[in-house]
């Protein structure tokens, strides 16, 4: 291409017409061979064989189809024990169907499988190339009996919770309103699924029965914050918990202490929310504060980089300006870019962990979040970092960021340090597991 240059365009176009020309059918047969693919049951054997000869565990990881931080920490583990596994993906599709592949950047192995006539041919092949250990990372979309893979091939499993539908069918602890519920009793529960039935129709009791059988027999529930350890606990004592933070820092990671610009008088705090904004991520909130503030006049400016799950009042009528989605490596040029004075977490769901959060602590922002969930622990004892009610309404949102503005950004004082984190439940206050040795012994060996 390089030698031909432009000419090269012509040659291509004039052979193209010449191939047409003398083979009226050849675009049509190429087509219908590559959506035949019929050598695909060769390279699946072949691929199969080589699962089967490898001196490596074999782990199949179960999720859901949604994307999001789930499938960011699924591949971040799998990167992680690259060398001393293998991992392969179990994900469910639209009309009971399932896909398996081989989950490593240079694999293509890719099969579909419909679950409910063709379980028995994938538990074959599971069976045949040695998966020793399943491990759930979600539920959601996947038919129940995907649950008992683990009975049926007698090995081991675990389940990471990234949310709470094992115990809330409507994943995030949250009401009709978006808010969270306050876990106040089972009444509760039952009343919310009067409005919001579970996906599977069941009550309540039935719903959590069945996943606490499930979780009890897991070698490990996996919990990526302390938070989480203490909430399951309520629903699920029986299982086996461990606390296991994501990958993306470490004990060792260096954080970066913040260095927040010193205001003028008359210059505007610029306020920062990150990622794929709906209700319970606070983009209701978000709206209604940059619209007082657009009404008001007031020196904030808000920016969503990222999107809402509806169209948000901008400006003019709001103080309020959206970037759009972004890639999860460019988040840190775009923080060093824009620079905030603040970025924002309006969430009003216990959140279990938030890989948005580490991308600002490594960029080392100032941080306003919710007293909910994984911030407060994450946010334990840091500089430039204010711990809010989640519940706080737009109007007292208004007077929160005018004093931090006026305050501490104009006069540059330093606020104090936030609270140190201490668990509720002294038995969430365990040391973090470890994916290099804890996760690695074991694999497949079953419970006495």
């Amino acid at each position: 291409g390089v030698s031909f240059g432009d000419s090269k365009n012509l040659r291509e176009q004039a052979a193209q017409a010449t191939l047409q020309r003398l083979h009226p059918d050849y675009e049509t047969a190429v087509q219908a061979f590559v959506a035949q693919d019929p050598a695909q049951a060769y390279r699946n054997a072949l691929d199969f064989a080589r699962l089967r000869a490898t001196p490596l565990p074999r782990i199949l990881t179960v999720l859901h189809n949604a994307g999001g931080g789930t499938w960011r920490h699924t591949e971040e583990l799998a990167s992680y024990l690259a060398g001393k596994v293998v991992s392969l993906l179990l994900i469910p599709l639209a009309d009971h169907f399932v896909r398996l592949q081989w989950n490593a950047p240079t694999e293509a192995l890719c099969q579909t499988y419909h679950w409910p006539t063709q379980s028995g041919e994938l538990l074959a092949v599971l069976r045949h190339i040695g998966v020793c250990h399943v491990h759930y990372h979600h539920l959601l979309g996947v038919n129940p009996e995907i649950m008992l893979i683990p009975e049926r091939l007698g090995i081991t499993y675990d389940f990471t919770a990234h949310d709470y539908y094992t115990a809330c069918p409507q994943i995030a602890l949250v009401d009709i309103e978006h808010n969270y519920c306050g876990e106040q009793g089972l009444a509760q529960c039952t009343a919310c699924l009067a409005q919001r039935p579970a996906p599977t129709g069941e009550t309540i009791e039935d719903w959590r029965l069945r996943h606490r059988l499930f979780l009890r027999n897991a070698r490990y529930l996996l919990a990526p914050s302390r938070d989480v350890v203490q909430r399951m606990q309520r629903y699920f004592a029986s299982a086996n918990l461990r606390f296991a933070p994501h990958l993306d820092l470490t004990a060792n990671s260096e954080l970066p202490q913040p260095q927040p610009r010193r205001l003028s008088a008359t210059d505007h705090l610029r306020v920062l929310v990150i990622g794929a904004v709906n209700e319970v991520k606070g983009a209701d909130t978000l709206e209604a504060v940059a619209l007082q503030a657009a009404r008001h006049s007031a020196p904030f400016e808000f920016h969503l980089v990222g999107y809402a799950h509806r169209p948000l009042k901008t400006q003019p009528h709001a103080s309020l300006t959206v970037h759009g989605a972004y890639a999860d490596d460019d988040l840190p040029r775009l923080l060093e870019r824009l620079r905030p004075d603040v970025v924002w977490f309006p969430a009003r769901w216990p959140e279990t962990y938030s890989y948005t959060l580490s991308a600002c602590l490594l960029a080392g922002v100032p941080i306003m979040a919710p007293n909910l969930g994984a911030f407060p622990e994450r946010l334990s004892q840091r500089r430039w970092t204010w711990i809010k009610p989640w519940d706080t309404t737009a109007t007292a949102w208004m007077d929160i960021f005018e004093n931090l503005r006026r305050q501490h950004f104009v006069t540059g004082q330093e606020p104090p340090v936030t609270a140190q984190f201490t668990p509720a439940s002294p038995d969430a206050n365990l040391a973090p597991g470890s994916y290099a040795t804890d996760y690695l012994q074991g694999l497949g060996r079953l419970k006495p």
